[in-house]
């Protein structure tokens, strides 16, 4: 039996599939990133590596897109 997604699972599989659509837009892939990072903190690394495989591919940008990662 599946186990129910939480509530930060099932939003972080609607960004994702948001970035599927356009996955060489960088606007996008920082905005989702952002709304992942403000959402559920125990969930971010493992849906942020889902959006970087997504997203790198098709990047064309030479600038990293950790700017709203607090250092």
């Amino acid at each position: 039996m599946k186990k129910a997604l939480t509530q930060g699972e099932m939003q972080n599989k609607v960004l994702l599939s948001t970035i599927k659509r356009k996955p060489c837009d960088c606007a996008n892939f920082n905005s989702i990133a952002e709304t992942m990072y403000k959402g559920d903190t125990s969930l971010f690394t493992t849906y942020f590596e889902k959006l970087g495989v997504i997203h790198k591919p098709h990047c064309k940008s030479t600038v990293p897109h950790t700017k709203f990662i607090p250092q």
